[in-house]
């Protein structure tokens, strides 16, 4: 039996060099994608058309040249079909633990304590691939199409609902080019503090130039979903997306605070970029006992939309553990000229690395009092590339109002602003525009680069 499969999958990779299947994707493979997400609401008056998650393209089905390729998507339909009717037949017997969750049936904890969904295994890979697994008895809990990794993108169960190591390397035999991971988990990155009282505005501690109030670039936003209805994002471009496969309540609070510093506009308080283009992406749920939970297949998503809608720079005030699917797609969101800038975390001056930002193809940011010391309760890391105000922030509230807010999600969108605003007229950075970023930095600390403070405080190129 193994030596079949080894000579199947020989057969299959291939074949999939030659056939390139997932160029072509038969209709029952994109009907595969929940209906729960998709929906896209531009508050200019409803002038940007809906779009779906991994059909945005709306192109053209074709038909297979090769019979195998066909056979192996309409495998991967059928198995995916079965999982939905084993569930449908079956009890919510995770009803208390992930409420309407549907990418969610329960929460565990991967081999170094990090909370994965339960049961689950995320894999890109090939359709034939897929086929293969779902032959081998994994189930396909979902398969959608994700044009930034090129491939498909599945969430898996293993016969028995197996979760350890072992089940890892049954599926590394079955497909050895797919790329394999847990769904793992992740969460905002701030602390919210309380009123409006003493906080101060982000242009109070933070100069721009002039262009700041002209620039009309796309600005990228990774994060809860963001209110409607605020006064101070009511004369804002913002479009929005949902990524979340759940009927759960959907945080607010976080997206909305991010989106007003970048693009708030409302009497006296005036966001960094108030007349920038914001693509908001909202991808946590709210669980009973864990609010403000994502997952990585919706981070994946939501990369992949903003890639498609040509932001060049996107905010992720988020963290949680290393993901070889996450950090794939940020490596060919970096690669298709989208730069993604990140909360080096709150876990404290000891703690490990948090990601995204502790890839490389991320810029990490830290958090900055008034008085430009560090914020107590920062991450610090090699890994870290600029401070920037982060502490006592203020910002829109979700049901109107402002608040208060500390911790490095609030510095993220000041180092997207500088960076936005250094970018050429596409909105593009590179390697060489950020190096002028550091050597421009605002020297804090030891001489140089150091851990706490990274190349410094971030200052707009002149």
């Amino acid at each position: 039996m193994e030596r079949d499969v080894e000579e199947q999958i020989e057969d299959h990779v291939e074949a999939a060099a030659e056939a390139q299947v997932e160029d072509a994707v038969d209709e029952d493979v994109e009907q595969v994608v929940e209906p729960e997400f998709g929906e896209e609401v531009d508050d200019r008056d409803g002038e940007s058309e809906s779009e779906g998650v991994s059909s945005t393209d709306q192109q053209d089905q074709t038909e297979h040249d090769d019979d195998d390729d066909g056979d192996a998507i309409k495998k991967v339909s059928a198995a995916e079909r079965e999982w939905r009717d084993t569930e449908r037949a079956s009890t919510n017997r995770d009803v208390g633990v992930v409420g309407d969750s549907i990418e969610l049936r329960g929460i565990a904890r991967d081999v170094d304590g990090f909370e994965v969904a339960r049961d689950e295994w995320l894999i890109a890979a090939t359709n034939k691939e897929l086929a293969l697994l779902a032959e081998n008895g994994f189930r396909l809990r979902a398969v959608e199409e994700i044009g930034l990794l090129g491939e498909s993108l599945a969430r898996i169960e293993a016969p028995g609902g197996a979760d350890d190591e072992k089940t890892e390397q049954r599926i590394r035999a079955i497909a050895p080019d797919a790329i394999i991971d847990r769904n793992h988990l992740y969460s905002p990155q701030a602390a919210r503090s309380g009123s409006g009282e003493g906080a101060v505005r982000p242009r109070d501690v933070f100069a721009l130039p002039s262009a700041a109030d002209r620039l009309t670039k796309p600005i990228g936003l990774i994060d809860t979903a963001v209110a409607k209805g605020v006064p101070a994002l009511r004369r804002a471009r913002v479009s929005r997306m949902d990524f979340v496969t759940s009927n759960n309540q959907r945080p607010n609070e976080h997206g909305t605070a991010i989106a007003s510093i970048l693009v708030g506009r409302d009497g006296s308080y005036v966001g960094l970029l108030p007349s920038g283009a914001l693509y908001a992406a909202s991808v946590f749920e709210d669980l009973p006992g864990r609010p403000g939970t994502a997952t990585t297949a919706s981070l994946v998503r939501a990369l992949d939309w903003m890639a498609k809608q040509g932001v060049g720079v996107v905010s992720m005030s988020l963290t949680g553990p290393h993901n070889r699917i996450l950090q794939q797609a940020i490596i060919r969101t970096r690669a298709r000229g989208v730069t993604v800038i990140a909360a080096i975390g709150n876990a404290g001056p000891h703690a490990r690395p948090l990601y995204p930002a502790g890839y490389r193809d991320v810029i990490s940011v830290t958090a900055l009092t008034p008085d430009r010391q560090v914020y107590r309760m920062a991450n610090r890391g090699a890994y870290l590339d600029f401070a920037a105000p982060g502490v006592g922030i203020l910002h829109a509230g979700p049901r109107g109002g402002y608040v208060t807010s500390s911790g490095t999600s609030m510095a993220v969108p000041f180092v997207a602003a500088a960076l936005l605003l250094s970018t050429d007229r596409n909105g593009r950075s590179n390697a060489g525009i950020e190096e002028r970023l550091k050597r421009f930095a605002i020297d804090l600390g030891p001489a140089g680069f150091d851990e706490i403070y990274g190349n410094g405080l971030i200052q707009p190129l002149p």
